[in-house]
């Protein structure tokens, strides 16, 4: 959080191949012409979140998220949860291989008591799906 130094400590190459991944990833987003976002193993944490997440909200295509071993944490997956809330349209998001724990297990039952599937709401939210491994 503010003020504080990031967990991972990243060596030079590893962070300018991230800030690539993450410009990639904003991209796509911008773009507005995906349904499905995958980003296994592209170590996000808060800083990478914290970029995604305006163009995640602005995003009208995207309905599914992948993200699977982000270096996503308890610490930061709120800033994810405001992002998918603020959609309103993703109704597949993958967490698995993230480290969450009980603090982040509660971000997402916010996310879930506001789920609304589609742009055009949810009777039956069968659809919604929340992989977390």
């Amino acid at each position: 959080m503010a003020g504080r130094p990031p967990r991972h400590k990243l060596p030079p190459a590893a962070q300018a191949t991230l800030d690539v991944d993450v410009e990639m990833l904003i991209e796509s987003l911008e773009r507005n012409d995906s349904d499905v976002v995958d980003a296994y193993r592209c170590a996000l944490g808060e800083a990478g979140l914290r970029a995604l997440s305006k163009p995640l909200v602005a995003n009208t295509s995207v309905h599914a998220l992948k993200l699977g071993a982000c270096m996503i944490t308890r610490d930061s997956v709120d800033i994810l949860v405001d992002a998918v809330v603020a959609n309103g349209r993703i109704h597949t998001l993958v967490l698995a291989h993230n480290h969450l724990g009980a603090q982040g297990a509660s971000h997402l039952q916010r996310l879930l008591s506001q789920a609304t599937c589609t742009p055009r709401g949810c009777v039956n939210c069968a659809r919604c799906v929340l992989t977390v491994v």
